[in-house]
């Protein structure tokens, strides 16, 4: 569900924008060339390797890489987190029903209300 999410898209969505790098590369290399040890290292993508200055580099190549790094989650675990979620609302859904029954109706027949 974090790939539908409006709060993933939008908010963390901003967090993975391009960084800007303020390394100049030597004269006659492009960035590509220049920062290709480093990506190949660090992993990522440089938005614009052919360029000679304003170049941008994204330290994910995927959402799922992003959010791991970030969020420690894992596509992996999606089927397992959607049971977490049914769980949860399963466990609120007979909690509100107990709670309704043992406060309002079991209380309201001892004492004798109707």
């Amino acid at each position: 569900m974090y790939r539908v999410s409006p709060f993933i898209e939008g908010l963390l969505g901003q967090a993975a924008l391009p960084l800007n790098l303020s390394v100049n590369p030597p004269k006659g290399l492009t960035y590509g060339n220049y920062m290709s040890p480093f990506v190949e290292f660090a992993s990522g993508y440089l938005t614009n390797p052919e360029a000679a200055g304003g170049c941008q580099y994204c330290p994910a190549k995927t959402a799922d890489q992003f959010v791991h790094s970030r969020f420690n989650i894992k596509y992996s675990d999606h089927w397992r987190n959607l049971g977490i979620v049914f769980g949860f609302v399963a466990f609120n859904i007979v909690a509100v029903f107990w709670f309704i029954y043992f406060m309002r109706i079991r209380t309201s027949l001892l004492s004798g209300r109707t």
